[in-house]
């Protein structure tokens, strides 16, 4: 009898901690959003300093001849910076590249033309900040990188963070 009681609890022991398992499982898949990158046509733009950066409609076009046709009030710009990620897992960090704010030289005529150009604020890989109780600048270098990318799209919709 004491066996067939201790197989009991164990059978359902086993069968809780699959069921919980099972449906941590669901829970964090359907929690994961879908990449930014998954549809559009896509130009990879690499920066290795903290600045304002110009791509006109030339360079766009010979990296991607779609953007010889693109509505420039429709491109959007994607990226999340380039200092390191943080050492420990638990620290919140984005899910996905988040929507950054350009400025299209241009865009009231809804051509993408010669003159009409995009620009961004790009930041280096490396870190500088100023540290106000120190009153001395403290530098993080990434250890993993020494150019951040940047991500240029032609979107469906018009530009929101411009």
């Amino acid at each position: 009898m004491r066996v067939k009681q201790r197989l009991g609890q164990g059978f359902w022991l086993w069968w809780t901690s699959l069921f919980i398992i099972h449906y941590l499982s669901l829970i964090s898949h359907s929690a994961q959003a879908q990449s930014a990158l998954q549809r559009g046509i896509w130009v990879k733009i690499g920066v290795t300093q903290s600045g304002v950066y110009r791509l006109d409609q030339l360079t766009l076009v010979r990296l991607n001849p779609a953007f010889a046709t693109a509505d420039p009030r429709r491109i959007q710009f994607y990226g999340n910076g380039g200092s390191a990620l943080p050492q420990p897992n638990a620290t919140p960090r984005p899910v996905d590249l988040t929507e950054n704010a350009i400025q299209v030289m241009g865009e009231a005529d809804g051509r993408f033309d010669a003159g009409d150009a995009l620009l961004f604020f790009g930041q280096s890989p490396h870190v500088v900040r100023y540290d106000s109780i120190a009153r001395r600048f403290t530098h993080q270098i990434n250890p993993y990188a020494d150019t951040t990318f940047y991500f240029v799209t032609i979107g469906s919709n018009f530009t929101s963070a411009t």
